[in-house]
Protein backbone atom coordinates (compact mmCIF):
# COMPACT_ATOMS: atom_id res chain seq x y z
CA UNK A 1 0.00 0.00 0.00
CA UNK A 2 1.76 3.21 -1.12
CA UNK A 3 1.51 6.36 0.97
CA UNK A 4 -0.32 8.72 -1.36
CA UNK A 5 -0.79 11.78 0.82
CA UNK A 6 0.30 13.43 4.04
CA UNK A 7 -2.60 12.15 6.16
CA UNK A 8 -1.94 8.57 5.05
CA UNK A 9 1.79 9.01 5.72
CA UNK A 10 1.14 10.32 9.24
CA UNK A 11 -1.00 7.36 10.32
CA UNK A 12 0.71 5.33 13.05
CA UNK A 13 2.85 2.39 12.00
CA UNK A 14 3.71 -0.70 14.02
CA UNK A 15 6.68 -0.95 16.32
CA UNK A 16 9.68 -3.08 15.44
CA UNK A 17 11.71 -4.68 18.20
CA UNK A 18 14.69 -7.07 18.17
CA UNK A 19 15.23 -9.07 21.38
CA UNK A 20 18.71 -10.50 21.94
CA UNK A 21 19.76 -12.55 24.94
CA UNK A 22 20.96 -15.87 26.21
CA UNK A 23 18.81 -18.96 26.64
CA UNK A 24 16.30 -18.42 29.44
CA UNK A 25 16.76 -14.64 29.55
CA UNK A 26 13.08 -13.90 28.90
CA UNK A 27 12.98 -13.12 25.17
CA UNK A 28 9.88 -15.20 24.49
CA UNK A 29 7.99 -13.79 27.47
CA UNK A 30 8.96 -10.23 26.50
CA UNK A 31 7.76 -10.80 22.94
CA UNK A 32 4.47 -12.11 24.27
CA UNK A 33 3.81 -8.85 26.15
CA UNK A 34 2.75 -7.33 22.82
CA UNK A 35 -0.97 -7.40 21.98
CA UNK A 36 -2.70 -10.01 19.81
CA UNK A 37 0.33 -12.06 18.78
CA UNK A 38 0.85 -14.41 15.86
CA UNK A 39 4.05 -16.19 16.91
CA UNK A 40 6.24 -17.91 14.30
CA UNK A 41 8.67 -20.27 16.03
CA UNK A 42 11.87 -21.95 14.91
CA UNK A 43 13.12 -23.02 18.36
CA UNK A 44 11.55 -26.44 19.06
CA UNK A 45 11.30 -25.74 22.81
CA UNK A 46 11.17 -21.93 22.89
CA UNK A 47 7.49 -21.68 23.73
CA UNK A 48 7.59 -24.24 26.55
CA UNK A 49 7.94 -21.37 29.02
CA UNK A 50 4.47 -20.17 28.02
CA UNK A 51 2.92 -23.39 29.34
CA UNK A 52 4.04 -22.71 32.89
CA UNK A 53 1.04 -21.70 35.08
CA UNK A 54 2.65 -18.42 36.19
CA UNK A 55 2.90 -17.31 32.54
CA UNK A 56 -0.83 -17.59 31.73
CA UNK A 57 -1.02 -13.81 31.31
CA UNK A 58 1.29 -14.10 28.27
CA UNK A 59 -0.81 -16.87 26.72
CA UNK A 60 -3.75 -14.48 26.83
CA UNK A 61 -2.00 -12.40 24.12
CA UNK A 62 -1.58 -15.41 21.80
CA UNK A 63 -3.89 -15.51 18.79
CA UNK A 64 -2.05 -18.04 16.60
CA UNK A 65 1.11 -20.18 16.73
CA UNK A 66 2.93 -21.16 13.53
CA UNK A 67 5.72 -23.66 14.38
CA UNK A 68 8.17 -24.00 11.48
CA UNK A 69 10.57 -26.49 13.04
CA UNK A 70 10.44 -30.08 11.83
CA UNK A 71 9.24 -29.14 8.33
CA UNK A 72 11.43 -29.98 5.29
CA UNK A 73 13.74 -27.04 4.59
CA UNK A 74 12.60 -26.66 0.99
CA UNK A 75 9.11 -26.01 2.32
CA UNK A 76 10.23 -23.70 5.14
CA UNK A 77 12.04 -21.39 2.70
CA UNK A 78 9.64 -21.73 -0.25
CA UNK A 79 8.66 -18.26 -1.39
CA UNK A 80 4.92 -17.64 -1.59
CA UNK A 81 2.57 -14.72 -1.19
CA UNK A 82 -0.21 -17.13 -0.22
CA UNK A 83 -0.99 -17.40 3.49
CA UNK A 84 0.18 -20.73 4.92
CA UNK A 85 1.62 -22.37 8.01
CA UNK A 86 4.40 -24.29 6.18
CA UNK A 87 6.86 -21.56 5.16
CA UNK A 88 8.26 -18.35 6.58
CA UNK A 89 6.87 -16.40 3.62
CA UNK A 90 3.47 -18.05 3.95
CA UNK A 91 3.43 -17.21 7.66
CA UNK A 92 4.26 -13.56 6.92
CA UNK A 93 1.47 -13.50 4.31
CA UNK A 94 -0.84 -14.96 6.97
CA UNK A 95 0.20 -12.13 9.33
CA UNK A 96 -0.69 -9.55 6.66
CA UNK A 97 -4.04 -11.26 6.11
CA UNK A 98 -4.85 -11.28 9.84
CA UNK A 99 -3.37 -7.84 10.61
CA UNK A 100 -4.80 -4.32 11.01
CA UNK A 101 -5.29 -3.85 7.25
CA UNK A 102 -6.82 -7.31 6.91
CA UNK A 103 -9.23 -9.09 9.23
CA UNK A 104 -7.89 -7.24 12.33
CA UNK A 105 -7.37 -10.46 14.34
CA UNK A 106 -3.72 -9.76 15.22
CA UNK A 107 -1.62 -6.69 16.04
CA UNK A 108 1.79 -8.33 16.39
CA UNK A 109 3.92 -10.81 14.46
CA UNK A 110 6.66 -12.37 16.59
CA UNK A 111 9.47 -14.41 14.98
CA UNK A 112 10.84 -16.35 17.94
CA UNK A 113 14.25 -17.99 17.43
CA UNK A 114 15.72 -16.07 14.49
CA UNK A 115 19.11 -17.70 15.13
CA UNK A 116 17.47 -21.11 14.48
CA UNK A 117 16.03 -19.75 11.22
CA UNK A 118 19.57 -18.67 10.20
CA UNK A 119 20.97 -22.09 11.11
CA UNK A 120 18.28 -23.84 9.07
CA UNK A 121 19.04 -21.64 6.06
CA UNK A 122 22.78 -22.38 6.48
CA UNK A 123 21.95 -26.10 6.56
CA UNK A 124 19.97 -25.74 3.33
CA UNK A 125 22.87 -23.89 1.64
CA UNK A 126 25.39 -26.55 2.71
CA UNK A 127 23.12 -29.41 1.63
CA UNK A 128 22.72 -27.77 -1.79
CA UNK A 129 26.55 -27.98 -2.09
CA UNK A 130 26.64 -31.63 -1.03
CA UNK A 131 28.04 -30.98 2.45
CA UNK A 132 26.75 -31.94 5.88
CA UNK A 133 27.59 -28.75 7.77
CA UNK A 134 27.96 -30.51 11.13
CA UNK A 135 30.85 -32.63 9.80
CA UNK A 136 33.88 -30.35 10.07
CA UNK A 137 36.13 -32.71 8.12
CA UNK A 138 33.71 -32.67 5.17
CA UNK A 139 33.59 -28.86 5.33
CA UNK A 140 37.41 -28.63 5.36
CA UNK A 141 37.81 -31.04 2.42
CA UNK A 142 35.16 -29.44 0.25
CA UNK A 143 36.81 -27.55 -2.57
CA UNK A 144 34.72 -24.42 -2.65
CA UNK A 145 34.61 -20.86 -1.48
CA UNK A 146 32.69 -21.12 1.79
CA UNK A 147 32.82 -17.32 2.09
CA UNK A 148 30.49 -17.29 -0.90
CA UNK A 149 28.13 -19.53 1.03
CA UNK A 150 28.20 -17.13 3.99
CA UNK A 151 27.58 -14.25 1.58
CA UNK A 152 24.53 -16.12 0.30
CA UNK A 153 23.30 -16.62 3.87
CA UNK A 154 23.83 -12.95 4.72
CA UNK A 155 22.09 -11.79 1.55
CA UNK A 156 19.16 -14.11 2.21
CA UNK A 157 18.73 -12.90 5.81
CA UNK A 158 19.06 -9.24 4.79
CA UNK A 159 16.41 -9.68 2.13
CA UNK A 160 14.08 -11.58 4.45
CA UNK A 161 14.28 -8.92 7.17
CA UNK A 162 14.44 -5.75 5.05
CA UNK A 163 12.01 -6.71 2.30
CA UNK A 164 9.59 -9.06 4.05
CA UNK A 165 9.62 -8.73 7.85
CA UNK A 166 10.12 -5.02 8.60
CA UNK A 167 7.61 -3.82 5.98
CA UNK A 168 4.94 -5.51 8.09
CA UNK A 169 5.44 -2.60 10.53
CA UNK A 170 5.67 0.22 8.01
CA UNK A 171 3.21 -0.95 5.36
CA UNK A 172 0.87 -3.29 7.23
CA UNK A 173 0.91 -1.47 10.60
CA UNK A 174 1.77 -4.61 12.58
CA UNK A 175 4.12 -4.68 15.53
CA UNK A 176 7.12 -6.75 14.45
CA UNK A 177 9.15 -8.56 17.11
CA UNK A 178 12.06 -10.95 16.55
CA UNK A 179 14.13 -12.80 19.12
CA UNK A 180 17.62 -14.17 18.74
CA UNK A 181 20.04 -15.93 21.07
CA UNK A 182 23.12 -13.86 21.70
CA UNK A 183 26.32 -15.81 21.18
CA UNK A 184 29.49 -14.97 23.03
CA UNK A 185 32.86 -15.74 21.56
CA UNK A 186 35.42 -17.47 23.76
CA UNK A 187 38.48 -15.56 24.94
CA UNK A 188 40.65 -17.86 22.78
CA UNK A 189 38.64 -17.01 19.67
CA UNK A 190 38.86 -13.28 20.37
CA UNK A 191 42.61 -13.53 21.06
CA UNK A 192 43.01 -15.41 17.75
CA UNK A 193 41.12 -12.70 15.87
CA UNK A 194 43.19 -9.93 17.47
CA UNK A 195 46.42 -11.77 16.63
CA UNK A 196 45.57 -11.86 12.89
Amino acid sequence: MPFVNKSEFLKPVGLSCWLNGGAGSGKTLQGMTFPKVLIITFDPTGTDVLRQPENQKYIDNLVMHVPLNGIPLDEVFQFTEKASERSIYGALALARQLGPLGSKQIETVFVDGFNYLATLKWTQICESKGVVWTEKQAMDRKESDQRGWYDALGSYLDHLVLQNLLPLATRDRLNVVASCHGQRESKDTIAGMQGN
